[in-house]
């Protein structure tokens, strides 16, 4: 009974177009207020370190700066899988029982809650990048089954729409 209230509550905003009434609103309502120049903190710190790797390879390959970029390159992506490994590894040493416990009790119990966690999170990280680069290192440390993460996956599609929505709809071009 419950189920069928929920899904028709949540699909029905859908047909209606609560989502995007309410996304027009809140862009018009925004529309000409200005912002703020945010500066990522993750970018400051690590540009340094980008600048000192750029010079470390300039100065070993000072001729070739095709080669010194084919290095960066191979050099980046070693560097990304060694920390996905160790990723994979501290999440498997920490977090295996707790995060196992909640997925395969509440997540994942069935496909369709799969599906609406994987809408809702990406809607509220704005990138199904980001819920799909989550899921590798989980079905690495064996969190979740292949299944189960491909459920969340197809709900990243929804999320993208929503947010596609919120950020389109009610703009003046």
């Amino acid at each position: 009974m419950f189920k069928k209230i929920f899904f028709s509550v949540i699909f029905g905003f859908k047909i209606t177009g609560v989502l995007e009434k309410s996304a027009s609103y809140l862009a018009n309502f925004f529309y000409q207020f200005g912002g703020i120049k945010v500066t990522s903190p993750v970018k400051m710190i690590l540009e340094p370190f980008v600048h000192l790797f750029k010079d470390f390879f300039n100065y070993i390959i000072p001729d070739s700066p095709k080669l010194c970029a084919i290095v960066m390159l191979v050099f980046s992506l070693a560097l990304l899988f060694l920390a996905l490994y160790f990723l994979v590894k501290n999440m498997r040493s920490l977090v295996f029982k707790r995060i196992e416990v909640v997925f395969d009790k509440y997540i994942c119990r069935r496909g369709i809650y799969a599906i609406i966690f994987g809408t809702v999170f990406t809607t509220f990280v704005q990138s199904s990048s980001v819920t799909t680069s989550l899921l590798v290192p989980m079905l690495g440390a064996g969190l979740i089954t292949l299944e189960n993460a491909f459920s969340i996956t197809i709900g990243c599609k929804p999320g993208n729409y929503d947010n596609s929505s919120f950020g389109l709809h009610g703009r003046k071009c």
